[in-house]
């Protein structure tokens, strides 16, 4: 019996929600889109990669400093996704609170 090399081929499954509906889907959505590790994508925002992976399973969200990065990440603004009420063109349920005290970055 002669063993011949053998490929298997086919698309991967796609490890995210399709049709995201939080924050975190949507930055796990566009991470696997582009194929890069969440160390990369952290660099890339300039956070800790342990920030990055809260933001990222909705434990915690970016601080107002952080959403010009992300929307550049991501490559739009969720908000408008999301539906969520915005203050000055910050999502409000984003706000850290470094914000509630009225401290400005």
């Amino acid at each position: 019996m002669t063993l011949v090399p053998t490929t298997l081929k086919g698309e991967r499954p796609k490890n995210y929600n399709p049709l995201p509906t939080t924050l975190g889907e949507y930055f796990r959505k566009r991470r696997v889109e582009l194929g890069l590790f969440q160390r990369e994508v952290a660099a890339n925002l300039s956070v800790d990669p342990w920030t990055y992976l809260n933001w990222e399973q909705d434990r915690t969200h970016p601080a107002r400093r952080f959403w010009p990065r992300v929307v550049a990440f991501l490559g739009y603004d969720p908000e408008r996704e999301l539906a969520v009420p915005t203050a000055g063109g910050i999502p409000t349920s984003y706000k850290g609170p470094e914000l509630a005290s009225g401290a400005v970055d």
